[in-house]
């Protein structure tokens, strides 16, 4: 069976009441990032456009957090992406809350340092050096070429297809990446972001033209 077909009129105030909804949204997001309201203010604010509007967008929106530890929280409380504020629970909430009072109370976040420059200049010697010191966490790079004798996976590098490698590529999930010697290779995002937000100096080591990609993003 079809759906009622709509009259025009219909039509139209349904467009205008999405383009009014998409406003509210924005402007929520906007007053969010200036410190013009609070964050939980939103789960007590009855208006549709909010209620349907997602927790991660929400989320995103607040100063310091972006795409990455939006991410992260999500996947520490166990809430869906697609969550919408109207279907986020008290015990979500209160998982929330938690996740706020530790991003507030928490040591100041690492910083991002990059060990590059051509093959076989000694990057390695230098990591090696630091893996043992707390301080730094380095990173494991994704790369598409095949896994030599006694590299761990995991451990050396996260071997993938090319086709894993591809998608990663198109969901934004690398830091920066690069072919090289006929394989590609490239840093996973939320990692690097989970350790610079536990405090930790994260260490990359990587060619030149990652380098750059890297050092754009951080700015």
């Amino acid at each position: 069976m079809l759906p009622p077909r709509l009259s025009r009129r219909s039509r139209r105030k349904a467009g205008q009441r999405a383009v009014a909804a998409r406003q509210e949204r924005a402007k929520v997001k906007e007053q969010i990032t200036k410190g013009e309201i609070f964050f939980f203010d939103l789960f007590v604010d009855d208006r549709k456009s909010i209620t349907r509007m997602k927790l991660v967008d929400l989320l995103q929106s607040v100063p310091g957090i972006g795409q990455s530890r939006a991410e992260i929280i999500l996947e520490r409380t166990g809430i869906s992406p697609s969550r919408r504020i109207g279907g986020v629970g008290h015990r979500q909430l209160e998982l929330l809350r938690q996740e706020f009072l530790l991003i507030k109370n928490s040591r100041k976040s690492g910083k991002l340092l990059v060990v590059s420059g051509p093959s076989g200049v000694g990057k390695s010697t230098i990591t090696n050096k630091l893996r043992g010191d707390e301080r730094f966490w380095i990173s494991i790079s994704a790369t598409t070429r095949k896994m030599r004798t006694g590299e761990v996976d995991g451990v050396d590098y996260h071997f993938v297809s090319e086709e894993q490698f591809e998608q990663m590529v198109k969901q934004d999930e690398f830091l920066e990446w690069a072919n090289f010697a006929g394989a590609k290779y490239g840093t996973p995002k939320k990692a690097v972001d989970a350790a610079l937000l536990a405090g930790k100096n994260v260490i990359l080591e990587i060619e030149l033209n990652g380098a750059r990609q890297a050092n754009g993003q951080a700015r």
